[in-house]
């Protein structure tokens, strides 16, 4: 059964081309270009009226979804952070593997990549022990051993030797955190807004950034897509050569990278971001760029965790001079899209005001705030 269903997803597109309704495409000056088909090579990307690099390519979405990727529940966590939506998971033919079906095909994957698998919500950070969670909610922890005979080998207090788990029983796992950062070019694969995005290395046969040796046999349709690397550089990637931040309650809010300020998800008018700065009245960052980069792009807005709270002034800076300001920035507006000219600045600097509210929920988010060069 399960090997007839993995076939069933063959039947799709083949993944070196996404050929659908129509595609924008996002370059890294900010300019938009539509096309009806694109195709991807390891350096390029192939749409109706040309080419373009891959390291000025910002992004790429499907303007018409054709797939209701929130009916996928279920997926498997990688270590890098990636996100992969599964329709079926079991134990994989060798000893210490997950056999999975996705939307990109039936892949085989590794123990050792693995951070956790089941609903992605039941799935919170186990840091110094491993848990399994069973189908009757039971949770257990220990310290996963493998997989073998299609159990799931736990070893815990309670028993001198592994307690075997059929794989079919468990409903959700979480491994203890070994945290993986991808370098270089890749993509990010945006599938349901709820979950992380899933890293790809580009090609015509594209692969797990994490995991080179998987490759996709299908590539389908309705892909949000995002460049990482290339000729930009995310501001979260920088470090700050100056930090002022100050409490006009007694509380000082610290800014935050690629989350909220208190570490959850940040969403920005119902967009998940993975690439962001958040700060908080008052604060004022200051980086030195040092003149290698000539545009500062950037959505910019209260997050979505404050509703409709939040009133504050932002400008931005170019060494001395003003590049951009926005008053009353207020919570449930759609996000300011900026882009700067940066030619011959040196440092980069970002304030955050009180507003009319004070300091109250000036939760301010620059989401996909890059500079290019």
């Amino acid at each position: 059964m399960y090997r007839l269903m993995f076939l069933q997803f063959c039947l799709f597109f083949a993944l070196s081309n996404l050929t659908a309704s129509e595609f924008s495409i996002i370059n890294l000056a900010g300019e938009e270009i539509v096309s009806k088909q694109v195709k991807f090579s390891d350096v390029e990307l192939i749409h109706d009226k040309g080419r373009i690099a891959l390291k000025q390519l910002a992004s790429v979405q499907q303007r018409s979804e054709q797939i209701d990727w929130l009916s996928y529940q279920q997926g498997i966590l990688l270590h890098d952070g990636s996100w992969i939506p599964v329709s079926i998971l079991v134990a994989g033919d060798k000893d210490d593997t997950i056999q999975a079906s996705t939307p990109f095909g039936p892949m085989l994957i590794p123990l050792e990549f693995v951070a956790a698998w089941g609903a992605y919500h039941l799935l919170k950070s186990s840091d110094e022990h491993d848990f399994v969670m069973m189908n009757n909610n039971n949770k257990l922890y220990g310290e996963v051993h493998g997989i073998s005979d299609g159990k799931l080998l736990l070893q815990t207090t309670l028993s001198e030797d592994p307690i075997p788990a059929p794989m079919e029983n468990i409903r959700a796992v979480r491994l203890r955190a070994q945290a993986h950062s991808s370098k270089g070019l890749y993509i990010n694969v945006f599938t349901n807004p709820h979950q992380p995005p899933m890293k790809v290395l580009p090609g015509k046969q594209p692969s797990l950034a994490f995991i080179p040796s998987i490759t996709f046999e299908n590539w389908q349709q309705c892909q949000s897509l995002q460049v990482i690397g290339g000729n930009r550089t995310f501001l979260n990637e920088l470090k700050p050569s100056n930090v002022i931040e100050k409490a006009l309650f007694g509380k000082v809010w610290h800014y935050s990278l690629n989350t909220n300020i208190d570490g959850k998800p940040l969403y920005l008018n119902q967009k998940r971001y993975e690439q962001a700065v958040v700060m908080h009245s008052y604060a004022k960052i200051t980086w030195d760029i040092g003149e290698a980069y000539t545009a500062f792009h950037s959505h910019i807005g209260i997050s979505d965790q404050l509703k409709r709270e939040g009133d504050c002034i932002v400008r931005i800076f170019g060494d001395d001079k003003k590049l951009w300001e926005k008053q009353n920035i207020r919570g449930a507006q759609a996000a300011e899209k900026v882009a700067l000219d940066l030619k011959g600045v040196k440092l980069l600097t970002i304030e955050v005001d009180y507003g009319e509210r004070f300091d109250i929920g000036d939760h301010v988010a620059f989401a996909d705030a890059y500079l290019s060069k």
